[in-house]
């Protein structure tokens, strides 16, 4: 397109993937959370796979591993700035399609738990792992999400600053010399 900035093509399509994954990843733990909201009571549970993997219902006050409860204002507050930082990176700094991917999973993650902070004032946990007593703390899908897109971009970030060089090379020319199946 004519005018057009050098590599907004690029950006663009990089820019669809970590919407499409935000938005995909809050609709899913959206769904599984009303799932449990509706289909059980609080503190119920249900072995899934033995007492390995049990559905659990709890309603979370804190953050991860129940830390921070009773501090509603700063988790909605760093929430939201998670968020704001996540989308700001996504949109304005050329990014891989994996880190695209993992940046919209943060995001997604992130607005499913704050969606849940500002309408029930705490977060529905539902997910519990473990045998008999000894358990992994409950979680729900946002949470995986968010573990999941951590987890992408130290691999992202591990893998070195020659991948930036690389990208921002390839916003310059939109992709245009490079070959065809390394397009973004």
């Amino acid at each position: 397109m004519p005018g057009a900035h050098p590599g907004s093509g690029f950006r663009r399509r990089h820019r669809l993937i970590t919407a499409g994954v935000a938005v995909g990843t809050f609709v899913l733990d959206q769904a599984t959370k009303r799932l449990v909201e509706h289909g059980m009571s609080p503190g119920t549970q249900v072995d899934v796979v033995g007492d390995w993997v049990r559905l659990t219902h709890v309603l979370n006050p804190g953050a991860a591993f129940g830390w921070f409860a009773g501090n509603r204002g700063t988790l909605v507050t760093l929430s939201l700035l998670a968020s704001v930082t996540v989308a700001s990176l996504a949109w304005f700094r050329p990014v891989s399609r994996p880190v695209a991917a993992a940046l919209g999973l943060v995001l997604g993650g992130a607005l499913g738990n704050l969606a849940d902070r500002l309408r029930l004032g705490g977060v529905v946990d539902f997910l519990s792992l473990g045998v008999g007593e000894t358990r992994w703390p409950v979680f729900n899908l946002a949470d995986v999400a968010l573990s999941l897109g951590i987890v992408g971009l130290a691999v992202a970030l591990a893998r070195g600053a020659g991948r930036v060089r690389e990208i921002h090379a390839r916003e310059e020319t939109d992709g245009a010399l490079a070959p065809p199946h390394d397009r973004g």
